[in-house]
């Protein structure tokens, strides 16, 4: 059950992501193209998510999101943050590209 839960909600992610549309929006496109095409919802959503990594990202796409995942905590209120922290151990002009941090 959580198995099958995580790929509906990692398949409604992709939706999301792709067609720029809200949580409610991309299940309900998910279950439509179920029907449509009498797949099972679970079957559909795992096989979706075994896929999206065969879709080419762009390197322009990867660098505006490394710059967005390395600085969105700056618009974070600090009220929100650990122990109300309002700077970052790595500045701007320390950071390295996304990629080399993940391999």
């Amino acid at each position: 059950m959580v198995q099958s839960r995580a790929s509906i909600e990692q398949a409604n992610g992709a939706l999301m992501l792709v067609y720029g549309i809200s949580t409610e929006q991309a299940f309900n496109l998910l279950r439509g193209r179920s029907q449509q095409t009498s797949t099972k919802l679970r079957a559909l959503a795992e096989q979706l998510v075994a896929e999206f990594h065969t879709l080419a990202a762009s390197e322009a796409l990867r660098s505006e999101f490394d710059h967005l995942f390395l600085t969105v905590h700056q618009r974070i209120p600090p009220s929100t943050r650990h122990n109300g922290a309002t700077t970052d151990a790595m500045d701007d002009r320390q950071q390295v590209p996304l990629k080399t941090l993940l391999w």
